[in-house]
């Protein structure tokens, strides 16, 4: 949910690609995505996010401090359609909601730990 920010404040973002992270694309039998690699993704994602804080030129020190103290980032994703699609799920199926549902979950343990 998008929330306003406060004066000064600043939201890092970023994405994974799930479509990158399918393995076997296509086959009936096989096509899934690599959820290790996918967490190893994650993972990075939160850590490069978080360096971004540490390495930035703020032009305030407002921003800075408001950036360094809350260390506000999103990670979302792209390449969902084309990640169901290559994994034989139906956009908007049970299965595809399903299979979403099972991903996104995990990403955002990922995250948070």
């Amino acid at each position: 949910m998008e929330q306003p920010l406060p004066p000064y404040g600043a939201c890092l973002l970023g994405s994974v690609n799930l479509a990158k992270h399918v393995v076997f694309p296509f086959d009936k039998e096989q096509a899934e995505i690599d959820m290790k690699a996918l967490e190893e993704t994650v993972r990075t994602g939160v850590r490069i996010l978080d360096s971004v804080v540490e390495t930035s030129l703020f032009p305030l020190e407002a921003q800075r401090d408001e950036a360094r103290f809350k260390r506000r980032q999103g990670l979302g994703v792209t390449g969902l359609a084309d990640a169901l699609f290559m994994t034989g799920h139906r956009y908007g199926s049970e299965q595809a909601v399903d299979f979403t549902d099972t991903i996104m979950m995990n990403i955002a343990i990922w995250a948070y730990e």
